[in-house]
Order: C-alpha cells, then structure tokens, then sequence
C-alpha cells in the first residue's frame, strides 16, 4: 500500500501512437483493410492499476526498453492531449468478479517483479510480421521478452484469458489488436437482469 490506498482493481490499456514505429506495428499486426481507419488499430498494450483514492498507473513494455513502471495515467493521458488527433489511450476496466482487490495486488507484485526481468528489443517488431505473413516458420521462444501485448496478456492471465478470447493458441501471438479485441470483449455490457425467483421451487 501507498499514500493512494489499497490497489482494488485492474484495467487494461490500449494505445494509438502515430510514427514509423507505430506504423510498422500496425502493419505487421493487422490485414490492410484496418490500415485505413488508424485511429482503430491499437499499436501499444498496457496493464493498470486502479487504487482505492482513484489513482491510476501503468505498467508496460515498450519497444527497445524493457518492461517499465508505474507511470501515473496523468502523463498518459497529457501525451494524447498533445496531438489528439494522431494518438489515442483508451481504458477498459475489468470486472471486479474477474480480478479482486486481492488478485490485483498479486498482479501488481508480479509487474514490479518482472521490472528487473522482462526486455523488449527492436528485433521483437519483425518477429511480428514473420508470425503474420509467414506463420509456418518455427520461431525460438522469448520468454524473458515479451513485446508489449504479449506481457501485458502474462499479466492478466489466468482470471482474464486474452488467448481464449481472441482464439489464439500463446500469448506470444497476441497483437496489441488482439489485446484491445479481448478488452472490448471483457467489458461488454451485461445481456439481461438477474432472472425473478419468486417462482421457483413452486410446484
């Protein structure tokens, strides 16, 4: 606990960046029909923390660093307010009958844990196109390198299982796309009200 309180709860966080970096993201992550609405296409993935004041961070791997944090969602947000139209960050909150107070806080553990662990080189960014374009190659295992979406699906499972929600086999084949897809997925609004009971056992 911080001078914020108890952590009591998650989001994920999805990021439209602009740039070449961005674009090769895109590209090596998405089919061409998504390439003209940009906006739409998530190039970066975060994992977030909610405290108990209403404080919110970020953890994340960014590329040719490691995984860092926690980076206040102030500075986040300030970053797209400086050119709204060419960067996004949208959160999506998890609910709470996935992830507790208490899983978050074991979540949030492993996050700093893994700030003297996880890498992600440059060299993750053609991994992607080859994994897109060229799925039947064999590619080595990266554990100890996550790109940013695949970290960030690490770190939610098992309560929130990203692979199961995109129909992906690893989560080293998860794309900040991907990501997003399972975030809309998670936090969809609920289909019906509760069921009325006055009724049952009645016969």
């Amino acid at each position: 606990m911080n001078h914020h309180g108890p952590i009591i709860g998650m989001f994920g966080g999805c990021h439209r960046a602009e740039g070449f970096v961005a674009a090769v993201i895109m590209v090596f992550t998405t089919w061409f029909w998504r390439w003209f609405k940009p906006m739409d296409v998530s190039t970066h993935s975060s994992v977030g923390f909610i405290y108990a004041d209403g404080h919110r961070e970020i953890y994340e791997s960014r590329e040719g660093k490691c995984w860092l944090g926690p980076i206040p969602v102030e500075k986040v947000e300030a970053w797209v307010a400086r050119k709204p139209k060419k960067r996004r960050f949208t959160m999506y909150d998890i609910p709470a009958y996935l992830i507790s107070g208490e899983a978050a806080r074991r979540k949030h553990s492993r996050c700093e844990d893994m700030l003297f662990v996880w890498v992600y080189p440059i060299k993750q960014l053609p991994r992607m196109g080859i994994r897109k374009y060229l799925p039947f190659l064999p590619m080595k295992p990266t554990p100890n390198a996550p790109p940013c979406s695949e970290s960030a699906t690490i770190i939610f499972d098992p309560e929130v299982d990203v692979c199961k929600l995109v129909g992906k086999s690893i989560p080293d084949l998860i794309t900040p796309y991907d990501f997003e897809h399972a975030m809309k997925a998670v936090c969809a609004a609920h289909r019906h009200k509760p069921t009325d009971t006055a009724d049952a056992y009645s016969q």
